[in-house]
């Protein structure tokens, strides 16, 4: 290497190298001993610390990362299978000029809308305004609604349509047993006249009476548990709107 590409380091090192050389050939008996071998490696530290520390610290990392996978080769990827040929179509027959003609697909019929929904909201506004005529004229009260409900849930077990029969049955019942009338529309009647029930109230219990004997020709599939349980709640109202007898108040 030419001394103009050797930095000062390299010079003063060189420099003590030869002459120890020098001092070992001038006076062989002195030799190189293990004083001078020493004095070369302090003397290459310290001149050399920053490099000797860093390529130490890169040595480190190095051992310390953890060895990289080589990557595979690709795995050889099968030849794509070609689909066998299908076999060509047949052509469809030709009809027979005698043979008759298909029918249209027919669409199925249209269900009429259901007017059962709208009718019991209606019942329950009749009824909603004899109870509101009722507390207006401040007429008697009857039994309790949350009363009539509890019972006849209890004696009918919870299945709707028991549910619905005895509220009718204690409906007419309480009717006739106010006025002695052979009848429940009869007997509204006379407690309308008599000033003991709205008249708001005569409309209402026709309309249920008319939506609950819709109920009961009808099979179970065609009336839902809700709508019976409606008819249930309507019944109650309109009980807790006939008072008591007096002798029995």
């Amino acid at each position: 290497m030419p001394c103009e590409q050797m930095d000062v380091r390299q010079l003063l090192l060189a420099g003590v190298a030869l002459l120890l050389i020098l001092a070992h050939l001038f006076s062989p008996a002195a030799g190189v001993d293990d004083t001078s071998v020493l004095l070369l490696i302090v003397l290459a530290i310290a001149l050399y610390g920053g490099e000797l520390t860093a390529w130490l610290a890169t040595m480190r990392e190095l051992a310390a990362e953890p060895p990289r996978a080589r990557p595979r080769a690709k795995a050889e990827q099968p030849a794509p299978v070609k689909p066998a040929p299908a076999n060509p179509a047949r052509p469809a027959p030709k009809p027979r000029p005698d043979a008759p003609e298909p029918e249209a697909a027919k669409p199925a019929p249209e269900q009429p809308p259901s007017e059962r929904a709208s009718r019991i909201r209606q019942v329950s506004y009749m009824v909603e305004h004899a109870r509101v005529a009722a507390a207006t004229n401040d007429l008697p009260p009857g039994q309790a609604r949350w009363e009539t409900i509890t019972t006849i849930m209890e004696a009918s077990a919870g299945q709707p349509r028991a549910a619905l029969l005895m509220m009718w049955s204690a409906l007419d019942e309480r009717l006739r047993a106010s006025t002695g009338a052979r009848d429940g529309i009869a007997a509204t009647r006379r407690l309308v006249e008599g000033g003991v029930l709205p008249d708001q109230f005569t409309e209402a219990f026709e309309a249920f009476r008319k939506l609950r004997m819709e109920i009961v020709q009808e099979s179970d599939g065609q009336v839902s548990e809700a709508f019976i349980w409606s008819m249930v709640d309507i019944g109650a109202s309109l009980l807790a709107l006939i008072p008591p007898r007096p002798e029995t108040a």
